[in-house]
């Protein structure tokens, strides 16, 4: 007679590495153009990149590529009014999820990625700015943030000035 075996227990494996290695590994092919399937324009820079990796961390690219628009087919997406420069560390930022922000750059990183929606970024960039209001920028600081739609860092401003 057969000995009967109970079925073991299943077991699950979750790496804790896994997103940031792949992404890693992406951010690699990016860099040496392999696999990539899109073409980002703006001024005379290209950014080449993955539609995936863009679509992740984008809504704006996400609704871009996975929609009815005309750039879900294309290879060449012309990025007009966008800083270049921005860009490019926005598109880094999505692969890496890590970004530099300065007071020489912020401004411009915020705007971008207000138009890209990339919350992370935008949440970033109002703190950042924040950590840096002064008598001598509040009013400034306000209408700014008022325009990009940072109305945490306006009403801390606006405050700030009253």
């Amino acid at each position: 007679m057969e000995a009967e075996t109970s079925p073991s227990p299943e077991e699950t494996f979750t790496s804790d590495s896994h997103a940031k290695d792949s992404l890693r590994k992406m951010r690699t092919l990016c860099l040496a153009q392999k696999l990539t399937d899109v073409t980002l324009v703006v001024s005379d820079i290209e950014i080449t990149a993955h539609r995936l990796v863009l679509a992740s961390a984008s809504d704006y690219f996400y609704a871009m590529f996975t929609g009815e628009l005309m750039e879900a087919n294309m290879n060449r997406v012309h990025l007009e009014g966008t800083d270049p420069v921005a860009l490019k560390a926005l598109v880094d930022f999505c692969y890496s999820g890590e970004i530099s922000l300065s007071e020489d750059n912020v401004e411009t990183i915020l705007s971008t990625a207000n138009i890209l929606q990339i919350a992370e970024v935008v949440k970033a960039c109002c703190l950042f700015l924040a950590s840096r209001l002064h008598p001598s920028n509040c009013i400034g600081f306000s209408i700014f943030s008022e325009s990009q739609g940072c109305m945490d860092l306006h009403q801390i401003a606006h405050t700030y000035v009253m």
